[in-house]
């Protein structure tokens, strides 16, 4: 009924946030897993390509959902590490540097599996 006396488009979008805040049970950090899963398995390449920058902001903002889930073992945050991996790719991409961006890239994918399989 609180729906019908809505004035305008901040009313609403208020009266949403509120509802899904409070009425709704969703776990979140569930969520995120299993659509950073998916996302691995059927967005990500296994190879560094021209998106590496999209991905990365996908990551980011999948991992931003998922501070808490590693918190019992007391290690970083995965957030922490896509953006570690960011900075390495970046730097042996405009760098001298002993590796290549793309083996630092198959490292990066190779680290998301395996923090994957450990938390799913």
């Amino acid at each position: 009924m609180d729906i019908c006396f809505i004035k305008n488009d901040y009313e609403l979008h208020d009266y949403i946030n509120h509802l899904f805040k409070y009425d709704v049970d969703v776990d979140k950090e569930k969520v995120a897993l299993v659509i950073l899963k998916q996302y691995l398995s059927h967005k990500m390449p296994k190879q560094m390509d021209s998106q590496f920058d999209y991905h990365v902001s996908n990551l980011r903002f999948l991992a931003d959902y998922l501070d808490e889930v590693n918190l019992p073992e007391r290690e970083a945050f995965l957030s922490g590490y896509i953006v570690a991996y960011d900075d390495e790719i970046f730097g042996a991409a405009t760098g001298n540097w002993s590796i290549s961006a793309e083996e630092i890239y198959e490292e990066f994918y190779q680290y998301l599996q395996n923090w994957l399989l450990k938390y799913t």
